[in-house]
Formats: C-alpha cells, structure tokens, sequence
C-alpha cells in the first residue's frame, strides 16, 4: 500500500523537523487506542551515531518505548498489545547526533551566537544541542496493514539546561519530547476525528 506525504493540515501536524506519511485508504476514525512495540534501532551503515555505543543505543530504545508507552497511557490512549481496533506504533532509532560542550560557545562569533539566539527563540533546535532522529510505522494492529508513519528529529527544549549535560542526556530529553509530542498530536488526531473529549469531573 503506498504511503504519501500527509498534508499540510494534518491533525497530526508537521514541522520542519518531521515528515508524516499516511496510507490513501487509511480510515483512523476505527482505532480507540495505540500499542507500542518495543523499539527497533536501525542497523544500516548511512546514519549518525554521535560517538554512542551499541549497549547506549539499545538502552536508549529501550526509553523510547517506556516514554511512549507513558505518554500515551497518561493521554488515555494506550493499549496493551495489538488487537481490533487498535493501532500497532513500530518505532525504530534511526540516529543520534553529538551534544557539543558548552564551552564551544566561546568560538562562536557575534554573529553566529545572534543566530544561534534568533533560532532558539523560534523554537529551533539550538545549533550546539544534539538531537536523536526516530522513524515510527503505524499499522493495523489485527492485520498489519501499514496505515501511517512519521520520520522525526527532535532535540530537547532549548533551555533545558540538562542538554548540555551530554550526548546520552541530551538524547533521553529528546526521547522524552519526542514522546510528548506524539500524545500531544495523537490528541489532535482524536479531537479532529470524533471532537473534543469531555472532561472528566
């Protein structure tokens, strides 16, 4: 089934930093929850590791499914395990990009420290933050039948003071947004689909 570019009016939303991709059949209004499968790490050799072990990068996918999994379920969207009507999430680690010291901020030039400024403020990533990339795969949980799927670059809050920390810090504190941001735009979808959920009293 092929895949195509979700538009610009997705509930699921898109960003500079994320491409979504959804099925042309793709009919979510049938799901009422999300599975997460325990997270993949890519294996090919054209991807960025920052300088992270095998042992880091497998303790990190590990997370990665936590963080979901906790994020959905405090969005009241998790499901145990695949079944009808339940969207199955295959997420796999695709990449890690290096945290640089703080300390390399004093080579930064006036100019490129005023950009580095103006991106944070627009909510970019600043440019000495590392970051992880993940892709996810959305099927049917029953069948299998791939409906959806994202490819993401997320880095931590630009004043998240943690991320200078290190590679692998910063990498969880994107994992954990990452997750955040897939509960936050899962709630949209809902919204969208079958209206606001009344709140609970």
């Amino acid at each position: 089934m092929p895949l195509h570019p979700a538009t610009a009016d997705s509930a699921f939303g898109a960003d500079g930093n994320t491409l979504v991709f959804r099925a042309n059949d793709a009919d979510f209004s049938q799901y009422r929850a999300i599975a997460v499968l325990p997270t993949k790490v890519y294996d090919g050799a054209d991807t960025d590791w920052g300088g992270t072990s095998p042992q880091e990068r497998a303790e990190l996918a590990q997370q990665v499914t936590t963080d979901f999994a906790q994020a959905l379920r405090k969005a009241g969207h998790l499901a145990a395990r695949p079944g009808p009507r339940v969207l199955a999430l295959q997420l796999t680690l695709a990449g890690i990009s290096a945290t640089h010291s703080a300390a390399s901020l004093t080579r930064l030039t006036p100019v490129g420290l005023g950009m580095s400024l103006v991106r944070t403020a627009e909510g970019a990533p600043a440019a000495f933050t590392g970051s992880i990339t993940l892709a996810g795969k959305l099927t049917d949980g029953r069948t299998g039948a791939v409906l959806g799927g994202f490819l993401t670059r997320e880095s931590p809050a630009a004043f998240d003071l943690r991320s200078s920390a290190g590679t692998m810090t910063t990498a969880s504190l994107a994992a954990a947004k990452a997750a955040d941001d897939f509960a936050r735009a899962v709630d949209r979808a809902v919204a969208k689909l079958h209206g606001p959920r009344a709140a609970t009293p």
